[in-house]
């Protein structure tokens, strides 16, 4: 079990420090054109899902994909019960297929919700880790540290808009970027966002630095199997761009 470099911060802890059993996790992942890296993801994520009882399903959020990734997740569907398909007509970007995912858990009463990305970013192998910080916390983000080799876009953009998050909002968040994160129901109604694109991870670290919420951070590996996803130059400068829009909303 690995359970390495989780993080509670003491003054954000659960009142009374409590112990919420998880029965009932929905798996969140929006997906659009993964084609390439999607299958060697299902292969993971089969292994864990199975090893973690407490997982009921596995939400694919099919964000309008030209690819073959819709076909993919229907093939993991049909061998697998835990499996569903929820589809975009058209592209949305991920932070409205995080909405669906989410609005779908809610609908059938999830106790809680874990958003990953379906191109191998995000190692299901941490899966028993969120779990157990649900447990105490109602908000799991997971963080990186991004080593040498790191595209100095990422590295440099992720620090600066954290550095700026933590003074506006209140909020100290070790990687700001990542997609990697847990809510459980209690936080489902306090955690919002607008955001239809990129920003969305920034949005959310944005409400729950106003709202003062608490959160647990959980490493995990960083992986970067292809530069040119994700987010770039351009996606950074309009997230900082909406920055004071969060400020005053």
């Amino acid at each position: 079990m690995q359970t390495e470099k989780i993080t509670l911060f003491n003054q954000y802890q659960t009142k009374g420090n409590t112990t919420v059993p998880m029965q009932n996790i929905y798996l969140l992942i929006p997906v659009y054109n993964e084609a390439k890296y999607l299958k060697q993801f299902i292969d993971k994520l089969a292994i864990e899902s199975e090893k973690n009882n407490e997982i009921e399903k596995i939400v694919f959020i099919n964000d309008g994909s030209k690819d073959s990734t819709r076909v993919i997740v229907e093939e993991f569907m049909s061998a697998n019960p835990k499996v569903e398909l929820l589809n975009h007509k058209n592209n949305q970007g991920k932070g409205a297929a995080m909405k669906t995912g989410l609005e779908y858990a809610r609908k059938l009463k999830a106790d809680a919700v874990i958003f990953m990305d379906g191109d191998c970013q995000h190692d299901p192998k941490y899966l028993k880790n969120f779990i157990i910080s649900l447990t105490h916390s109602p908000i799991v983000f997971g963080y990186r540290e991004l080593p040498k080799g790191t595209p100095w876009w990422r590295k440099y953009g992720n620090q600066v808009a954290g550095f700026i998050i933590k003074l506006g909002f209140k909020i100290t968040k070790k990687d700001l970027l990542c997609g990697y994160m847990a809510l459980r129901k209690d936080s489902f109604s306090e955690v919002y966002w607008n955001e239809k694109g990129y920003g969305v991870e920034t949005e959310i670290a944005v409400v729950v630095g106003k709202k003062n919420l608490p959160f647990t951070e959980n490493f995990i590996d960083t992986v970067y199997l292809d530069p040119t996803k994700g987010v770039n130059l351009f996606h950074a400068f309009l997230i900082l761009l909406k920055i004071p829009i969060w400020y005053f909303r």
